[in-house]
């Protein structure tokens, strides 16, 4: 009896290690599994989740004082660039090619942005600024009367060119509340986005963007 007793006990002991090492071998199994799910997971996740592509426009709102767009990076090629003046005074978009900080531009004696030494313009134009607009006011009409026909004639052809060339020059100045649509033809590199009114450049009215 005794003998039957040690038997029986010793089947269950081996049943229980059978038993034991069965739910080891199939906890092991699980976790490897869910690991592997996790990895598949994550892999998937990056995958279906590309970086966001350059885009074909920008959207820049100009304010007291600052520059601000939605697109920092561009695709190289043809650019829409929507202007909004959001601010209570004129303001202007000039964009010019720089390997410069946006806000490190050249300045001239006086402190100001030297428009000469800024960079490479893709839109705008060193000459575009207030200060224009004020010459041209201070010549008002006594301009033409002291030149008379005259003016026109030694010209000739010439005066003909150049007024050709102005109405073809492209008006970057917004009034407050304005909108403009340019498209400019971007090339690889960097640019800088700014006012050229002077001491709106100074007050922080500029931004970097990178086209690629």
């Amino acid at each position: 009896m005794q003998k039957k007793k040690k038997i029986f006990i010793t089947v269950l002991s081996a049943a229980v290690v059978a038993v034991a090492l069965v739910v080891g071998v199939t906890l092991a199994s699980s976790g490897a599994s869910d690991k592997s799910e996790d990895k598949n997971t994550k892999s998937s996740s990056k995958t279906t989740d590309p970086v966001k592509p350059a885009a074909s426009s920008v959207k820049l709102e100009m304010g007291e004082w600052y520059f601000k767009v939605d697109n920092k990076r561009v695709k190289a090629g043809k650019v829409k660039v929507v202007a909004q003046n959001v601010g209570k005074v004129n303001h202007e978009v000039i964009i010019v090619k720089t390997n410069r900080q946006a806000g490190n531009l050249p300045t001239d004696d006086d402190g100001e942005l030297d428009l000469d030494k800024a960079g490479k313009f893709v839109l705008g134009g060193p000459h575009h600024g207030d200060e224009n607009e004020e010459s041209k006011d201070d010549h008002g009409d006594d301009h033409g009367d002291d030149h008379g026909d005259d003016h026109g004639d030694d010209h000739g052809d010439d005066g003909e060119s150049e007024e050709s060339e102005k109405e073809e020059a492209v008006e970057t100045h917004l009034k407050p509340g304005e909108e403009k649509t340019y498209t400019v033809n971007l090339k690889p590199g960097k640019y800088v986005l700014f006012c050229s009114i002077p001491g709106h450049y100074l007050s922080g009215q500029y931004i970097s963007i990178t086209v690629e």
